[in-house]
Order: C-alpha cells, then structure tokens, then sequence
C-alpha cells in the first residue's frame, strides 16, 4: 500500500511501516500528541507486546534515527484513537481509501469524469473552472470529512455548501 495521505499530508512509509511522526502533524502537532508520549502509555506497551508475540504480524515498532518512528497499522489505528474519535475516523477512511480498487463504470454523461473548481463564498458558486485531472487533490466521498475536520464546519454549513454545489452543477448539466 502506498499514497496513504491524511488532510492533505503525506505519510511516509518505511519497510511496511507508517511513519507516526507523519500521523502527528496531520494530527495539528500538539505537543501532547508526541508520538514518544503515546508510546508510553501502558495500553501501547501491551499492544505492541501483543503485536511482538503473533507469528504472522512484523515488527510493530521502528525507529530510524533522524527520519521518525515507524509502527504498523495496528498501531496506527491505535495512535489514531488516542489522539480523538475523529481524527480516528479519518485514520480508517485513509486506509479504506488507498485500499479500494478504482471501477470501471461506463460514462452516463460527459460531466462524470472532468474536474471542476468551484469558488463558494456565503454559500453562493461565485466562480467555475474546469481542472486538469492531475490537479485533483481529493476524492468526493473524502471531501466532506476533510472540511468538516479542517475548517470545524458544522453538518449544516457543509448542507449548505453541498446545495449550493449541487444546484452550480445542475446548471452546468443542463447547458452543455
């Protein structure tokens, strides 16, 4: 697996291992989020013995000096709940999203696969313009979580932005 990315930041991989050093900044690096403070704590000592102790699991913890602290996904998944529910929640999505395979779907309409950037301002499209595919920087079902956690928008701010996308699209649809 590789490409995992986290709001926006890129985590590093290392011999199959996530580099939580990567994890703490998407995190917003708070000092009491260090990954040496979360190494620990009693309940990652015990996870990491558990992990120690499977014949068919790898190392779960790596550090490389001047590059970070490497730890598998267990661990991962473990910093990731120890940090907050949400970030947790994201955590899972990234993995989840790296790990889909892309389908093929047939194209029902020419909109299906082009890139729009939409500029929002009190909830009203004030500006499109179509984007290059390599520009895309995150996927649909990946941008409201990412805009909830980033921005703290609440669920009927980001109603407010999907409608008005929605109604900007339905337009566009309508005149080509």
């Amino acid at each position: 697996m590789s490409g995992l990315s986290i709001l926006s930041k890129q985590i590093r991989l290392n011999d199959g291992l996530y580099c939580l050093n990567d994890l703490h900044k998407a995190a917003g690096y708070k000092a009491k989020h260090r990954p040496n403070q979360f190494l620990r704590t009693e309940q990652t000592k015990a996870l990491i013995e558990e992990i120690e102790g499977c014949a068919d699991m790898r190392t779960p913890v790596l550090t490389k000096h001047g590059l970070g602290t490497f730890v598998s996904k267990e661990v991962v998944y473990a910093y990731a709940m120890w940090i907050s529910p949400k970030f947790h929640l994201l955590v899972i999505h990234a993995f989840d999203h790296v790990q889909q395979k892309p389908k093929q779907m047939p194209r029902a309409n020419p909109l299906d696969y082009q890139r729009i950037l939409m500029v929002i301002e009190d909830g009203q499209v004030t500006d499109t313009q179509h984007l290059d595919p390599q520009k895309f920087v995150t996927s649909y079902d990946l941008l409201p979580e990412q805009l909830r956690y980033a921005f703290d928008i609440k669920t009927s701010q980001l109603l407010s932005i999907s409608n008005a996308v929605n109604q900007k699209l339905t337009q566009l649809i309508e005149y080509s």
